[in-house]
């Protein structure tokens, strides 16, 4: 975008406040500079023994004037290039947001699958990637709950995640059984910490080849 004389817009004050290394405005302190002002991220700093932009020493000194215009800078989601279109707010309350984005990336759980994709994009994951998993749907929500056998098995055994759909969210169910007997099953919403809060879940085991949620509810 081309300055206007003498006029700063937002845009351009992002610009300046990027690190040149990686490319992103820096969240969080300390924020450092080269012996000639070039600022750079905390996360970059130690890979750095010189300024990438005018090649002059880096050391450990910090740009507190950076560290406050940025502690005072709206900003944006940093998922917004997947989608998110949440209004501007302060780093703090932006990086809560970004916890349960639901234009995040995140790695795909099953086994020996290393693809990453977007939250709300699971679906189309799943059906071109594992179609012979199913979502179905369902009134379940839930957290992880636990069951022991008795009996444990030869070898430990795994089985392919279900996918559960209801009142527009997404959820996951994972089931694996170890040697010492422990039968693990998880339940995984894809959201928020705040939003696993608001949901609870019964698992009853039937007997040693049945154990199914039993009941599944929003608090």
């Amino acid at each position: 975008m081309k300055r206007k004389s003498g006029i700063q817009t937002s845009e351009d004050m992002r610009e300046d406040l990027e690190c040149p290394v990686c490319l992103k405005i820096p969240r969080s302190t300390p924020i450092y500079q080269c012996d000639k002002g070039h600022i750079h991220c905390k996360t970059c700093h130690p890979r750095l023994r010189k300024c990438p932009i005018c090649r002059a020493a880096i050391g450990d000194t910090r740009s507190l004037m950076t560290e406050k215009v940025i502690s005072r800078l709206p900003t944006r989601c940093a998922f917004h290039e997947n989608g998110c279109n949440v209004p501007e707010d302060l780093p703090p309350e932006m990086t809560q947001h970004e916890l349960g984005c639901y234009f995040r990336t995140v790695k795909c759980t099953v086994k020996n699958c290393k693809d990453t994709f977007v939250v709300s994009e699971v679906l189309k994951h799943f059906a071109a990637k594992h179609p012979a998993i199913e979502p179905k749907n369902s009134s379940y929500h839930s957290v992880t709950k636990y069951s022991k056998f008795v009996e444990p098995p030869e070898r430990n055994s795994s089985w392919p995640p279900l996918l559960l759909q209801a009142n527009g969210r997404q959820f996951m169910v994972t089931r694996r059984q170890d040697t010492s007997g422990y039968f693990a099953m998880r339940v995984y919403i894809f959201g928020s910490n705040d939003e696993v809060a608001d949901y609870s879940c019964t698992i009853k085991a039937h007997n040693k080849s049945n154990v199914r949620i039993e009941k599944i509810r929003q608090k």
